[in-house]
């Protein structure tokens, strides 16, 4: 290929890489700083209220969340996959899809509103799951305005719909703890932001795409929700992952050992947050490559794979070692049995990762049957561990199922990507930062009673000279950041900057 070609299509690459790294810092920002928000304010609640108000939240969090998942139906992704193809229709796709989520809005809350007054729970466990129900309701509502600012590549959007939305949740339930020491006043606050968060997403739509088309379109929006149907079973089948563990722990063992489960699992979300926001600016681009270029979107796939190995086990490696004087700054020592908890599921965070990458390629290629199949499986048996294990074994068990079922996907999306699209060799890629953690956790098990503030940043400087030392961060991944956030024209062939091509940035 002539060298005027391969500039051409390095630069073309490295415009791309540099796309996807600013979304990611928009959506990373957005969605950390709105989960960093919640955060305060649900150790707020839990120091204030203690276990058995959290699980009560987090049951109600939980419940809600799977319930309002058929308000979504696939539609969002559905709408990213085909408007970033052809922008022009997000007029269509907006006005036709949030019409039809609003009447599965309003029949999803009259559900949730049946269970509550149906079941015998407590009256104040009632009126926490009506609040938060609507607060989701009204959230499912505005994701797809998030979701045509998604196909867009406009990710700043979205980060302020998150950002703004969790502000007052975080102003108002801190008021409301403060002044009148009450749990159901402070979460009222959601409903009020999600459904501030509705208006301002449209409003921003409405200035800079103009009104949607809220012609119905009956016939379009049937067509919708038949080819967004495989995508609406990948959903419904990673919300029922997200949230029946949480729903059975709380029937078989209580809300208090609910609440103690879910300080722990708040705070892994929570660094979970770039993975997420990683992946929701990444497809954008991986379907489009995928129509355009089989080489190149392989290749991003093999970067973003790297790139997870390289950051997520550090920092699980960090939370390990720190779990208990984490758990006890942030909520106190009536929830020090959270630490056992977070040593389990911290280590989580690599193989979501990889399942997020794994579940946007597949959905790129239109594969996504395939991954039905994975989940399917993976989750069926979570769900039998968690049957099996929480009345043995309580939110520690729920904990081992959770990191197994990640761990069992994980495994399954990357045989078969490896097999049948690209091969990646995963174990060449891990050793590095694998063999860095290990010595990691092996130096500072033998250097007890260290303080929080001395302790992280020696596991970060041991961690990071270890990834140096033993390969798993080489100078080509600082050099290639580099270029994406300082350089217009990438080199070719500059061997004296450590760069030659995007392919020397590889493993």
């Amino acid at each position: 290929m002539p060298v005027k070609a391969t500039r051409k299509a390095q630069i073309k690459r490295m415009k791309t890489e540099r796309l996807i790294f600013q979304n990611t810092v928009f959506l990373a920002l957005g969605r950390g700083l709105g989960d960093v928000f919640s955060l305060i304010f649900l150790v707020y609640f839990a120091r204030t209220f203690g276990a058995d108000f959290l699980g009560k939240y987090g049951f109600a969090m939980s419940v809600g969340g799977l319930l309002t998942v058929l308000v979504n139906l696939g539609l969002n992704t559905y709408l990213v996959r085909d408007v970033s193809r052809d922008r022009s229709q997000s007029a269509k796709y907006v006005g036709n899809l949030l019409l039809a989520k609003a009447v599965l809005a309003i029949l999803v809350w009259a559900l949730i509103g049946l269970i509550a007054v149906s079941f015998n729970f407590a009256h104040d466990t009632k009126i926490i799951l009506l609040l938060i129900g609507s607060y989701h309701v009204f959230y499912k509502l505005s994701t797809v305005l998030g979701a045509a600012f998604r196909a867009h590549e406009k990710m700043q959007y979205p980060a302020l719909l998150e950002i703004s939305h969790k502000a007052i949740i975080l102003i108002m339930g801190i008021l409301a703890i403060t002044f009148w020491k009450n749990p159901l006043i402070a979460l009222a606050s959601y409903p009020i932001s999600g459904f501030l968060r509705l208006f301002l997403g449209f409003g921003i739509f409405v200035s800079k795409y103009g009104w949607p088309d809220v012609k119905p379109d009956y016939a379009f929006i049937k067509n919708a929700l038949f080819n967004a149907m495989p995508l609406f079973v990948i959903i419904i089948l990673a919300e029922f992952y997200d949230r029946i563990g949480m729903i059975l722990l709380t029937f078989f063992q209580g809300e208090s050992e609910a609440g103690i489960y879910w300080a722990a699992d708040r705070l892994v979300v929570t660094l979970a947050i770039g993975l997420v926001m990683f992946a929701a600016a990444i497809f954008p681009s991986m379907s489009r490559l995928s129509s355009r270029s089989n080489d190149q979107l392989y290749r991003l796939y093999e970067r973003a794979i790297r790139l997870i190995a390289i950051t997520m086990l550090p920092i699980s490696t960090l939370f390990f070692l720190t779990s208990e004087p984490i758990i006890l700054a942030l909520f106190g020592d009536r929830f020090v049995e959270s630490t056992s908890v977070l040593r389990i599921v911290v280590w989580v965070l690599f193989f979501k990762g990889m399942n997020l990458m794994g579940s946007a390629l597949l959905l790129a290629t239109h594969r996504q049957s395939q991954w039905v199949k994975f989940q399917l499986v993976t989750y069926l048996g979570y769900a039998a561990a968690c049957i099996a294990l929480l009345p043995l074994y309580s939110y520690m068990g729920l904990a081992v199922a959770k990191l197994f079922a990640e761990g069992a996907l994980a495994a399954m999306g990357y045989v078969y990507i490896e097999r049948q699209l690209h091969g990646i060799q995963l174990m060449r890629l891990a050793r590095g930062p694998v063999a860095a953690c290990l010595l990691t956790i092996f130096v500072f098990h033998f250097i007890p009673g260290m303080s929080l503030w001395l302790s992280v940043p020696s596991i970060l400087f041991v961690c990071i000279s270890a990834m140096f030392f033993f390969k798993g961060i080489q100078m080509h991944d600082l050099v290639f950041v580099k270029k994406i956030l300082w350089t217009t024209n990438p080199p070719v062939n500059d061997s004296k900057a450590g760069y030659h091509n995007l392919d020397d940035s590889l493993p």
